[in-house]
């Protein structure tokens, strides 16, 4: 198995994942491993795994990250086939990684392999507030819900982060440290005045 050390953000998740059975609602900001910490878990899983992404491209990259760079064998495969396209009943590979839409479909199709879940994993959950997007993970969330699988959700950002976390009876990892510094400021030509004071004028070839 492929390993690295981990960060306190997925040391945390980790931990509040394997001490607990609650489903995990998970806001942390981007860059500090969530993807990473969700392919671990999903990896070393007992039974099977799916975990839901909004887009094909991201699907296929997953897989290839938790087999190669986290888990270090072939033991996730994407479903990336056009939504309504038919696929096979059963699939052999333990983590299946796909978008909300294939799953939906999966789902009502009634699938094999949507019958032996026992984790989902549904990545950039605030999705769920938008009105192409929503109706599908909302289905995939609420089959999880009435099969007793257990779900992780995460995000960047999630408004009304207490009403979903009701939602999915989850517990919350609201985690604010960003692995580099955040800076707010406006610019006005080629300076930029931040919120702390601090004054930086750019070079030409910075601002063309």
């Amino acid at each position: 198995m492929a390993k690295r050390e981990m960060n306190e953000f997925q040391q945390l998740v980790l931990d509040k994942y394997v001490r607990t059975n609650k489903n995990l609602l998970i806001s942390a900001p981007t860059g500090v491993g969530k993807s990473y910490v969700a392919g671990l878990i999903a990896s070393q899983e007992i039974g099977y795994v799916v975990y839901a992404v909004p887009l094909r491209a991201l699907a296929l990259q997953l897989a290839q990250d938790i087999n190669t760079r986290i888990y270090g064998e072939e033991v996730a495969t994407p479903l990336i086939s056009e939504v309504y396209e038919d696929d096979p009943d059963k699939l052999y590979h333990k983590v299946i990684v796909t978008t909300y839409e294939k799953l939906d479909a999966s789902i009502r199709k009634k699938k094999d392999w949507t019958r032996n879940i026992n984790l989902m994993i549904v990545d950039e959950i605030h999705n769920l507030g938008d009105k192409e997007r929503g109706p599908a993970i909302e289905n995939d969330v609420e089959f999880a819900l009435e099969n007793e699988i257990r779900v992780i959700a995460m995000s960047a950002t999630i408004n009304q982060i207490n009403e979903v976390g009701q939602w999915l009876d989850a517990e919350i990892i609201n985690y604010d440290k960003r692995p580099v510094p955040l800076y707010k400021g406006i610019r006005v030509g080629n300076t930029i005045f931040f919120d702390d004071g601090e004054v930086i004028k750019l070079k030409e070839d910075l601002v063309n």
